[in-house]
């Protein structure tokens, strides 16, 4: 029954006659080898697929990071030119207010730490 199915014949097909007991044994075996293997390489296929995608994620995630890193903001109280412009404010504050300790106790890190 199951060679019929297999290969889409009648139950009374005369090929049957021309295969002995140990050629019919020997494709039914056959038929389970091949559904197992097809059904190995298709979860090997799927294997490769899930761990390409698991690896283009993380070497994204990498790039993400890295662009990240790339564009992190100077501290603006660190940048030369924001400290040039804040001792200029001060000097003309000092000239405004006719005071030269004008600003001498402020702390321009801008942290808690004492200068």
């Amino acid at each position: 029954m199951w060679w019929c199915n297999y290969y889409k014949r009648p139950l009374k097909d005369p090929l049957l006659k021309e295969y002995s007991i140990e050629d019919l044994m020997y494709e039914f075996h056959m038929v389970k080898e091949k559904r197992l293997y097809e059904k190995q390489l298709a979860d090997e296929e799927n294997d490769r697929i899930e761990e390409e995608k698991l690896q283009a994620d993380e070497e994204w995630a990498d790039m993400m990071e890295e662009e990240e890193e790339e564009s992190t903001e100077v501290d603006p109280a660190l940048d030369p030119q924001n400290i040039e412009w804040m001792e200029q404010q001060l000097e003309e504050a000092k000239l405004f207010f006719d005071d030269e300790t004008f600003g001498e106790d402020l702390n321009l890190r801008f942290d808690d730490t004492e200068d």
